[in-house]
């Protein structure tokens, strides 16, 4: 038995100049699954530093209320609410410090990869398929362990952002070595092969 990773295309996904003040990243579906209440909590901790949200994860016709509260709460700080194409999540994955889950399920995640490939450092709960899919030697910088922790990790990180932008950097790079179509679509080829 092999199990092989999901792959992404990368082509569009580049690292950019980041936003100042520091762009804040939610690219989860607005359900219970990814804990939007415990993402709005971190948001409120860290309220009295400057930063910009952007939120685009998917909508339903009936979303958690915490959807409605960030709306109205941060306002004043969202630069994007709502679908964005690719071309446009594409330059806000560019633009972001940061992308945070809060997720209680997650079996791959995706939308966290692509925000690693280009260049937002993710915050991860350590738990979930988060510890084997990002590489070991990042998870001190990535994986939190509990709300409080994650606070704090968002906290430190806006305060002094420029060590952080290069640890993002480096973790770009092994995030495409990793999961990049171009890297595992011949692995896949070549299993599919060995297959027929």
């Amino acid at each position: 038995m092999r199990v092989m990773p999901v792959g992404i295309e990368v082509g569009d996904l580049q690292e950019g100049p980041k936003d100042d003040p520091p762009l804040l990243l939610w690219n989860h579906r607005w359900e219970y699954d990814k804990d939007p209440a415990a993402f709005l909590a971190a948001l409120e901790s860290i309220d009295d530093l400057d930063w910009r949200l952007a939120l685009c994860g998917e909508r339903f016709a009936t979303l958690p209320s915490e959807r409605d509260v960030a709306a109205d709460r941060f306002a004043d700080r969202i630069v994007h609410d709502g679908y964005a194409d690719r071309a446009t999540y594409a330059g806000l994955l560019a633009r972001s410090l940061l992308a945070v889950s809060t997720a209680r399920q997650e079996f791959f995640g995706i939308s966290m990869v692509e925000a690693a490939a280009a260049g937002a450092l993710p915050l991860l709960p350590d738990r979930l398929a988060y510890p084997e899919v990002f590489p070991a030697a990042h998870h001190d910088a990535v994986l939190y362990r509990s709300p409080e922790e994650l606070q704090d990790r968002l906290r430190h990180i806006l305060r002094a952002p420029a060590p952080w932008r290069r640890v993002a950097g480096d973790l770009a790079s092994e995030v495409r070595a990793l999961y990049a179509w171009e890297v595992l679509g011949p692995r896949y080829d070549e299993f599919l092969e060995e297959l027929v």
